[in-house]
């Protein structure tokens, strides 16, 4: 069966305060009753030892007015002779019956208390036993606290006033739950908006504890769930339109050769079209299968050392007939330098941003490769004197299938994952990839890199 964390919460601020109450007085009875008992009998000891004293004092026809003064109201008197005559003042010892060996220990001169007899341990009925001989006359006094409705009135009191704490305390604890609990509901509440795919629930509050972290970090999730959803929406739009574009080509060329509607002179340009389309496709594809291993964290790292400027001249040699078509002056600053890092990776983020400089330069420019050693980084910068790109897609420059221009960037080729890849593989080296550009005058990409990387 389900319990509501009220409930649990009410349940626990019950035993709580049962268990607190429970220790409290045995806590009581162990530093305050012991102590005081203790002190109440040392007390009765002295007060019988004051009344020994003045009852000596006192004439014989003055006892019975002895006994009614008003200044021993406080206490209970039992007086004892040898022949078991007794003299009483105050109310009966109700819970103690003085016996005659209690009698008799008295009157051979012994000191009785109630510690010897362990029948109670409530104040009023504590009991001291002193001998008195007056007149060749042997006496036993017993004497004991006379305030038992005092008492019992004091004893209420803690009753109600424990009782009151449990129940006021109940009573505040469950609005200070209710505090606490509606918050939670309303979690949850979204949570499940959350779960039907709503992103955009929103949950207002002012509070400034823990419960109000946990709002704001529930808030900040909502909103990152939405950013992904968009992205993710936006990038299976992306993918469909990629691989639908060369599809569309391909499947209406293929249509027009096989109908026979395309002259001969025509023939090759078409299947040409087809074969650039559907290198498209397989390179579209690649550079998804890649994304997906980068991204799966399970993709094969093997950092090693090798010639880093060996490895772009390499790039650059391999691209030689995509910048020789342009004319494309290639300026290399590349001082002999060693990296530890994996030869594979960075050879493709090599090769994306070199296409890509190769891609939107035109004809007759210049692109500049550098490489820089500093004591712990590496700093490799390729610069072209390309279109560039415009300040507000900057900052959006490595997201996957962004475009900067579509309609210029259409003809240029690419599919918006180049840089991502570039980006990606970048951070898996520890690294960071920059971009600067000036529209219409060129961009620099600055990627810096650890000489050596931690396995």
């Amino acid at each position: 069966m389900r319990k509501s964390i009220y409930i649990r919460y009410a349940y626990l601020f019950i035993a709580a305060v049962l268990v607190s109450l429970m220790l409290g007085i045995l806590a009581g009875y162990y530093t305050f009753f012991k102590d005081y008992k203790e002190k109440l009998d040392q007390t009765l000891i002295e007060v019988g030892e004051e009344f020994i004293e003045l009852y000596k004092t006192t004439p014989e026809e003055s006892l019975e007015s002895f006994f009614n003064n008003k200044t021993l109201f406080t206490y209970r008197i039992n007086l004892f002779n040898e022949q078991d005559e007794v003299i009483s003042y105050g109310s009966e010892f109700k819970n103690y019956t003085i016996q005659n060996t209690d009698i008799e220990l008295v009157l051979k001169g012994e000191t009785f208390s109630s510690d010897l007899y362990e029948w109670s341990d409530d104040p009023a009925e504590r009991i001291v036993g002193l001998p008195l001989e007056m007149d060749n006359q042997r006496y036993a006094l017993f004497i004991s606290p006379d305030f038992p409705e005092e008492w019992n009135q004091l004893r209420h009191l803690f009753q109600i006033i424990l009782f009151t704490v449990l129940v006021v305390g109940s009573i505040l604890f469950s609005i200070s739950a209710t505090y606490l609990v509606i918050p939670i509901r309303r979690l949850t509440k979204a949570t499940k908006e959350l779960a039907k795919g709503n992103y955009d629930v929103h949950i207002k509050h002012r509070r400034k504890d823990e419960i109000g972290d946990l709002t704001d970090s529930f808030n900040h999730m909502t909103q990152q769930l939405h950013k992904l959803e968009t992205m993710r929406q936006e990038f299976v739009g992306n993918v469909s339109h990629e691989i639908q574009s060369p599809l569309t080509s391909i499947r209406g060329f293929t249509r027009a050769i096989k109908d026979n509607l395309v002259k001969e002179e025509d023939r090759h340009k078409y299947l040409q079209i087809i074969e650039d389309e559907s290198k498209r496709l397989s390179k579209l594809s690649e550079d998804l299968l890649k994304l997906a291993s980068l991204d799966s964290e399970q993709h094969p790292f093997h950092p090693k050392m090798y010639s880093l400027d060996e490895q772009i001249r390499q790039v650059v040699v391999k691209s030689e007939p995509l910048w020789s078509q342009k004319n494309l002056k290639i300026d290399l600053s590349l001082p002999k330098v060693m990296i530890h890092a994996d030869e594979f990776q960075l050879e493709q983020v090599w090769i994306n941003l070199f296409t890509n400089s190769i891609r939107y330069t035109p004809e007759n420019k210049k692109i500049t490769i550098s490489v820089y050693k500093y004591e712990s980084v590496i700093k490799i910068i390729f610069k072209d004197t390309g279109i560039g790109i415009k300040s507000e897609d900057l900052d959006h420059i490595f997201e996957r299938f962004y475009k900067a221009d579509k309609a210029r960037t259409r003809s240029f080729g690419g599919n918006g994952l180049g840089l991502s890849i570039a980006h990606k593989i970048v951070s898996i080296h520890h690294g960071q990839i920059k971009v600067d550009s000036e529209f219409e005058k060129g961009t620099s990409f600055t990627v810096i890199l650890p000489i050596r990387q931690e396995v």
